[in-house]
């Protein structure tokens, strides 16, 4: 039964997913940003046997996203259409813990397609083909990451009254951060961690993937996933989830969009992954962007 009710919802969705398209194709500028899907959000809102709400992976879209990459590099591997080319693997997101975290199947597809690689690479099957793996990770020391993880939790208030309240109301009071509230800063400096030791699996094993991992302050528009192919969008943004008694801020849970390359979507999505990207070059600008290299 539960089965079928999935199936059913699948096809509900489907039919959705169709008649959005038809309404993007109505007009020329329309169709010039080519959707071609809508996968459900990343994380899941679920009640709990207590009642209590609570977020959970959704493993439907994380399979959706490894199936993909895993197909987009086996075809790069046994059905190569240019024996010189690279394939690009390009992400942008504030912690990344996706690619990282053991037990997501996103995170197990990068694995598995890295041992694929290294096999064939043996195999001296691959010739100077690569695969390039580029991530843009939030800089966890900087301002972007305060800004962002106070949207994870109410602000606290002082009492009517209290004597405690400075008189200077110039700039925020400082607010002791818990560990538990710190949350998001160790997630992105565990995601750096896991990904220099994966760098270090490839360079040791595997001379035909590179991964270059780079770090910015500047609070990224949208987590995203990129290829020759398509990019997965989701747009952050500052909207607030009531959970429970408590809120937060409504990261993984807006649906994710795909686009083909022909789009204008993927066009702008890659300028601005590019220009970050290449800024560290440019010392007058990166005196404002502060990208830096972790690998």
């Amino acid at each position: 039964l539960k089965e079928a009710l999935e199936n059913s919802i699948d096809e509900i969705q489907g039919v959705q997913v169709d008649f959005l398209k038809r309404a993007f194709s109505v007009t020329g500028q329309s169709l010039a940003y080519h959707l071609k899907d809508i996968l459900a959000p990343r994380y899941t809102l679920v009640t709990n046997a207590d009642g209590q709400q609570a977020i959970e992976p959704n493993l439907k879209t994380f399979t959706k996203l490894a199936n993909y990459i895993t197909t987009y590099v086996k075809e790069f591997i046994y059905e190569p259409k240019d024996k010189g080319k690279e394939r690009r693997i390009i992400i942008q997101g504030i912690t990344l813990k996706d690619l990282v975290d053991p037990g997501n199947p996103l995170s197990n597809a990068i694995n598995n397609v890295i041992k694929d690689l290294s096999l064939e690479s043996k195999k001296h099957t691959l010739g100077n083909r690569r695969v390039v793996i580029k991530a843009l990770i939030l800089t966890p020391s900087s301002e972007a990451v305060n800004q962002r993880r106070t949207l994870h939790r109410k602000s606290a208030s002082p009492a009517a009254g209290s004597k405690t309240q400075s008189a200077d109301t110039s700039s925020p009071p400082q607010e002791i951060v818990s560990p538990k509230e710190d949350r998001l800063r160790k997630d992105i400096e565990y995601s750096i961690r896991a990904f220099k030791n994966l760098s270090h699996v490839i360079e040791t094993k595997n001379p035909s993937v590179s991964l270059e991992l780079k770090q910015t302050p500047i609070l990224p528009s949208a987590y995203f996933i990129m290829t020759d192919e398509y990019i997965f969008i989701e747009p952050y943004t500052l909207a607030r989830e009531q959970l429970g008694n408590d809120e937060r801020c409504v990261i993984g849970l807006v649906p994710i969009l795909q686009f083909g390359r022909d789009s204008a979507m993927y066009t702008y999505f890659r300028r601005h992954f590019e220009f970050l990207w290449e800024i560290d070059n440019n010392k007058e600008q990166n005196r404002i962007y502060r990208v830096e290299r972790l690998i």
